[in-house]
Protein backbone atom coordinates (compact mmCIF):
# COMPACT_ATOMS: atom_id res chain seq x y z
CA UNK A 1 0.00 0.00 0.00
CA UNK A 2 2.77 2.46 0.91
CA UNK A 3 4.62 1.70 -2.31
CA UNK A 4 1.46 2.25 -4.36
CA UNK A 5 0.76 5.55 -2.62
CA UNK A 6 4.33 6.72 -3.21
CA UNK A 7 4.08 5.74 -6.86
CA UNK A 8 0.92 7.82 -7.21
CA UNK A 9 2.18 10.86 -5.29
CA UNK A 10 5.69 11.15 -6.74
CA UNK A 11 4.66 12.28 -10.24
CA UNK A 12 2.29 14.86 -8.75
CA UNK A 13 5.06 16.20 -6.50
CA UNK A 14 7.48 16.43 -9.42
CA UNK A 15 4.91 18.35 -11.46
CA UNK A 16 4.46 20.83 -8.63
CA UNK A 17 8.19 21.58 -8.59
CA UNK A 18 8.33 21.86 -12.39
CA UNK A 19 6.16 25.01 -12.44
CA UNK A 20 7.34 28.56 -12.92
CA UNK A 21 9.66 29.99 -10.32
CA UNK A 22 10.85 33.57 -9.83
CA UNK A 23 14.25 34.61 -8.50
CA UNK A 24 16.28 37.80 -8.31
CA UNK A 25 19.97 38.03 -9.02
CA UNK A 26 22.47 38.88 -11.71
CA UNK A 27 23.30 37.96 -15.27
CA UNK A 28 26.98 37.15 -15.25
CA UNK A 29 29.45 35.28 -17.42
CA UNK A 30 30.21 31.57 -17.09
CA UNK A 31 33.93 32.17 -16.42
CA UNK A 32 33.52 34.42 -13.36
CA UNK A 33 29.91 33.46 -12.50
CA UNK A 34 29.20 34.55 -8.90
CA UNK A 35 32.41 36.63 -8.84
CA UNK A 36 30.70 39.18 -11.09
CA UNK A 37 27.32 39.06 -9.35
CA UNK A 38 27.12 42.57 -7.92
CA UNK A 39 26.09 46.09 -8.83
CA UNK A 40 29.68 47.34 -8.90
CA UNK A 41 30.39 48.96 -12.25
CA UNK A 42 33.66 47.05 -12.63
CA UNK A 43 31.85 43.70 -12.14
CA UNK A 44 29.12 44.62 -14.64
CA UNK A 45 31.76 45.73 -17.17
CA UNK A 46 33.75 42.52 -16.67
CA UNK A 47 30.68 40.33 -17.22
CA UNK A 48 29.81 42.29 -20.37
CA UNK A 49 33.36 42.01 -21.78
CA UNK A 50 33.54 38.28 -21.08
CA UNK A 51 30.15 37.59 -22.67
CA UNK A 52 31.02 39.72 -25.70
CA UNK A 53 34.23 37.70 -26.10
CA UNK A 54 32.37 34.39 -26.14
CA UNK A 55 31.60 33.29 -22.58
CA UNK A 56 28.05 32.08 -21.98
CA UNK A 57 25.67 34.25 -19.97
CA UNK A 58 24.53 32.67 -16.71
CA UNK A 59 22.10 33.67 -13.95
CA UNK A 60 23.38 33.93 -10.35
CA UNK A 61 20.68 33.71 -7.67
CA UNK A 62 21.07 36.59 -5.21
CA UNK A 63 20.14 34.57 -2.10
CA UNK A 64 22.21 31.41 -2.49
CA UNK A 65 24.72 32.55 -5.12
CA UNK A 66 23.78 29.45 -7.12
CA UNK A 67 24.73 29.65 -10.80
CA UNK A 68 22.28 28.55 -13.51
CA UNK A 69 22.80 28.23 -17.25
CA UNK A 70 20.13 30.18 -19.11
CA UNK A 71 18.14 29.03 -22.11
CA UNK A 72 17.91 32.36 -23.94
CA UNK A 73 21.33 33.98 -24.28
CA UNK A 74 19.94 36.92 -26.26
CA UNK A 75 17.42 37.81 -23.55
CA UNK A 76 20.08 37.46 -20.85
CA UNK A 77 22.63 39.64 -22.67
CA UNK A 78 20.10 42.47 -22.84
CA UNK A 79 20.07 42.69 -19.02
CA UNK A 80 23.70 43.07 -17.99
CA UNK A 81 23.47 46.52 -16.41
CA UNK A 82 22.09 45.55 -13.01
CA UNK A 83 20.01 43.25 -10.87
CA UNK A 84 17.27 41.24 -12.60
CA UNK A 85 14.16 39.24 -11.77
CA UNK A 86 13.82 36.05 -13.80
CA UNK A 87 10.79 33.82 -14.15
CA UNK A 88 10.83 30.39 -15.73
CA UNK A 89 11.35 26.72 -15.10
CA UNK A 90 14.38 24.72 -14.11
CA UNK A 91 15.16 21.84 -16.46
CA UNK A 92 18.20 19.98 -15.23
CA UNK A 93 20.88 22.64 -14.77
CA UNK A 94 19.32 25.08 -17.27
CA UNK A 95 16.92 27.84 -16.28
CA UNK A 96 14.35 28.12 -19.09
CA UNK A 97 13.64 31.86 -19.16
CA UNK A 98 9.99 32.82 -19.55
CA UNK A 99 10.71 36.46 -18.66
CA UNK A 100 13.49 38.67 -17.38
CA UNK A 101 13.21 42.23 -16.12
CA UNK A 102 15.50 44.78 -14.52
CA UNK A 103 15.09 45.41 -10.78
CA UNK A 104 15.77 48.73 -9.10
CA UNK A 105 17.99 48.44 -6.07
Amino acid sequence: MKKTLLTLLLPAAMTAFAGNMTMTGWISDAACSSGNASSAAAKRDCAKRCIESGEAAVFVDDKEQKVYKVSDQKKAKAHLAGKVKVTGTLKGDVFELASIEDVKE
